[in-house]
C-alpha cells in the first residue's frame, strides 16, 4: 500500500512537470518555433525529466522487479485516463485529435512519453542494481 501512495504522488509531481513544460512551450517555445517543432521539443523536455525524476523514485523506494512493473502499468493507465478525462470530456478536444498526438508520422511524440512512462520504473531499476553490483 505504500509503495502504491508513493506511487501516484511521484505520477502527480510527473504530472506537474509535464503540465509546466506545457506552459513553457506556450509562452516560450512557440515564439521561436513552429507549433510541430515545439511540441517535439516539449515531448523531448518531458522524457528527459521524466527520466530524472523516476531515477530518483526508483534509488529512493527500491521497487522489486514486479512491483516496477506495476508502477509502470499504473503510471500508464493514470496517463491516459487523465488524457482521455481532462482533453476529451473537460476541454471537448475530439477523440480523433488525442489519437493524432501518438501519429509518428505526422511528427507528433507523444507515444515517447506513454512509453517513458511505461518501461522506465523496470529499465532504470535494472541500471541502478547493476551499478550496486559494480561498485
Amino acid at each position: 500500500m505504500r509503495l502504491m501512495i508513493q506511487s501516484v504522488k511521484m505520477w502527480l509531481l510527473l504530472l506537474l512537470m509535464a503540465v509546466v513544460l506545457g506552459g513553457v512551450r506556450d509562452l516560450w517555445l512557440q515564439v521561436y518555433l513552429s507549433e510541430l517543432r515545439a511540441h517535439q521539443l516539449e515531448t523531448l523536455l518531458v522524457c528527459l525529466v521524466h527520466l530524472l525524476l523516476i531515477r530518483w523514485f526508483v534509488f529512493r523506494v527500491r521497487p522489486t522487479l514486479i512491483q516496477s512493473i506495476g508502477v509502470g502499468a499504473l503510471w500508464t493507465g493514470m496517463l491516459l485516463v487523465f488524457e482521455y478525462v481532462f482533453f476529451h470530456n473537460l476541454m471537448q478536444v475530439p477523440l480523433a485529435d488525442l489519437m493524432e498526438s501518438f501519429d509518428l508520422r505526422c511528427g507528433r511524440l507523444f507515444g515517447l512519453v506513454v512509453l517513458v512512462s511505461l518501461i522506465s520504473p523496470v529499465v532504470l531499476r535494472s541500471l541502478n542494481r547493476s551499478s550496486i553490483t559494480t561498485a
